[in-house]
């Protein structure tokens, strides 16, 4: 993930957006030596997913310029009404969703050529891998 940030972030701001608090967002991403490639953390404090992204909007980011890339429905959620794209990382699949954006999506997207059809492709993959993982889950 760091080198995947590190290659997008030379030509694309970088906004966290997470459920979890700020001082475990930075702890977190400081640990893992990936906020030197971050330009903006939000966290619960700041808001909901969708309304983070309101927020980054707001800053002048054209939406049709923004991907969201996320490993929870919540941000899935977020972002087609927030009008802007995403990208699913998959459960049990996280180091090659990570490659598959890095080496294949971000370039599409920044071309133009990733569309709703192929976003849907990786969405429908994305809940797949949802539905078998809680299907592993049992009650206690």
């Amino acid at each position: 993930v760091r080198e995947i940030l590190k290659a997008i972030h030379e030509n694309a701001d970088i906004a966290v957006v997470s459920a979890a608090n700020g001082e475990a967002i930075a702890a977190e991403w400081e640990y893992n030596q990936l906020l030197p490639f971050v330009d903006l953390c939000m966290g619960q404090e700041d808001g909901s997913k969708a309304s983070c992204l309101r927020q980054l909007l707001s800053l002048g980011y054209d939406a049709k310029h923004v991907i969201m890339v996320g490993d929870a429905p919540g941000a899935y959620q977020a972002a087609p009404g927030n009008g802007v794209s995403f990208y699913p990382i998959r459960v049990d699949e996280e180091k090659e969703s990570w490659k598959e954006f890095g080496d294949l999506v971000f370039g599409l997207f920044v071309r133009g050529g990733y569309t709703e059809r192929k976003e849907m492709t990786y969405v429908e993959q994305f809940r797949r891998k949802l539905a078998e993982d809680k299907r592993r889950i049992s009650p206690c």
